[in-house]
């Protein structure tokens, strides 16, 4: 789990929200599954009816997840069937016991909803409020929050297999090695989508420099031979610019 102090302030300043303190935001996701063979269940230690969501009314499998501010996921553990709560699989992840260890510095934590529970390390709203200051800190911690659930949806979106039940013949641990390899291509992902815009940003101010320094006849001369790649160029680079 990659934790520094840049992160944080990267975190504070994308997500607009005033907090200085955060490093990651922690929510659940349930995996869709069919129902489990009794092989997979007792390798579980549990029966099938542990894998069902009364709410989804599908079988699933519970995922904890910690984003950082581009969706990025630090840390995912993909352990536990669908009615185990999203404070017990966090708690029993090994996660957890390194931050009840001192894996974060001194003041930075993570943030969650209320369905976890306040620690040193793990900042949750206040409830039952509706007005003054501590609604206020509800809402921009929301504003952080909103990361996770934003990276969660990429994630499924990104493939296509999360977005129906994982077919048959794909164990339980199958399933869940899976997941955890498409979480890290997803962060492949992104990595590579940012070094481009760099490139494209970087491109950008090569092209305003020479056309800067240049004569209006060079100018002139740039645009008529490299006019298109140039627009394109600087396209992207405003679409960059309007997304941060």
């Amino acid at each position: 789990m990659m934790i520094n102090g840049n992160s944080q302030r990267e975190f504070s300043n994308r997500s607009k929200a005033g907090f200085d303190c955060c490093v990651g935001a922690v929510d659940g996701i349930l995996i869709w599954v069919l129902q489990p063979s009794p092989s997979c269940c007792r390798e579980s230690r549990c029966d099938a009816q542990n894998f069902l969501c009364g709410r989804k009314h599908k079988y699933c499998l519970n995922c904890q997840a910690v984003a950082d501010c581009r969706g990025k996921f630090l840390d995912m553990s993909v352990r536990y069937p669908a009615s185990t709560s999203d404070c017990i699989a966090f708690e029993s992840s090994a996660l957890y016991g390194r931050l009840t260890n001192g894996l974060l510095a001194e003041g930075l934590c993570l943030f969650g909803d209320n369905a976890y529970l306040n620690a040193p390390f793990l900042a949750t709203p206040y409830p039952n409020v509706s007005s003054g200051h501590m609604d206020a800190y509800n809402y921009f911690h929301s504003q952080l929050r909103i990361r996770v659930e934003c990276a969660f949806g990429m994630f499924v979106q990104r493939w296509g297999i999360l977005r129906s039940a994982i077919p048959k013949g794909i164990s339980i641990r199958k399933t869940t090695a899976m997941v955890l390899a498409l979480a890290k291509l997803h962060n492949f992902c992104i990595d590579q989508v940012d070094l481009e815009e760099t490139n494209i940003l970087s491109m950008t101010a090569t092209i305003l420099f020479v056309l800067c320094m240049s004569t209006i006849s060079s100018q002139c001369c740039i645009l008529r031979r490299f006019g298109n790649n140039v627009f394109k160029t600087l396209h992207k680079a405003s679409h960059i610019c309007r997304k941060s």
